[in-house]
């Protein structure tokens, strides 16, 4: 199985490819055994119990074979630019090759208060499907689902004020670069040919691409939340 996940950006797109055995995921959940009744999360978010050990042995499966962030347009701002979707079309008519080996495509889902964003996300819909049909999946994925399913902390306590207060929007993109960096560097390094190992990827990501590393990692971090939810909930969104 092979899936595409795709962070969506007005000017950074992030694109990453994983390969992996489904019956390697179905082993995992069937040797932890989670009943409805038991519980997935503590008070603050936090992953517990057998579904911890899920989550984090499903994040272990899978070899990254594909990986790249692109840079859609260099205009300041949010507003309609119709070079952003002609270079959008470029690279992916550039990178069709890559793009037919996928199964299944996992778009982030984005808000309505971003409408260029969500014009960019369409036309990334519409790209698969002029292509594809209904040959592969498409799945529009709420950028929610990858906080709630790896176990994103709602509260955080404030070492300046001494208060517990709300996760904040650049704690949530730190906590994914974290979360990408810990799966990372606990899988073990595949040398296979066609493999991105995970010691090439802490380097692509956190080394020659700092500056983007949020947008990487969301798509990681969007991947095995799309796995978790796919093959132990049996929904796809």
């Amino acid at each position: 199985m092979r899936v595409l996940s795709v962070d969506i950006g007005v000017h950074n797109t992030a694109f990453y490819i994983e390969e992996f055995n489904e019956n390697d995921i179905k082993e995992v959940i069937n040797k932890h055994k989670l009943n409805k009744t038991e519980k997935r999360y503590d008070q603050n978010g936090i992953v517990i119990g057998n579904y911890k050990k899920i989550v984090e042995e499903i994040c272990q499966i899978g070899d990254c074979v594909y990986v790249e962030k692109f840079n859609l347009s260099n205009k300041k701002g949010a507003f309609f630019d119709l070079q952003t979707f002609i270079n959008f079309t470029y690279f992916l008519d550039t990178n069709k090759t890559m793009m037919d080996t996928v199964d299944i495509i996992v778009i982030e889902q984005q808000l309505k208060t971003n409408p260029m964003a969500q014009r960019v996300e369409q036309h990334c819909i519409s790209w698969f499907t002029f292509n594809y049909l209904d040959s592969k999946d498409i799945i529009v994925f709420p950028s929610r689902n990858k906080y709630i399913m790896l176990g994103l902390p709602k509260n955080v306590f404030d070492e300046k004020k001494k208060i517990v207060r709300k996760i904040t929007k650049n704690e949530r993109k730190k906590w994914a670069c974290d979360y990408t960096l810990s799966i990372l560097t606990n899988k073990q390094i595949n040398n296979k040919e066609g493999v991105i190992n995970s010691k090439k990827l802490v380097e692509y990501i956190f080394e020659k691409n700092s500056d983007k590393k949020d947008d990487i990692s969301d798509t990681i971090c969007q991947l095995n939340a799309f796995k978790i939810k796919k093959y132990l909930d049996k929904k796809n969104k």
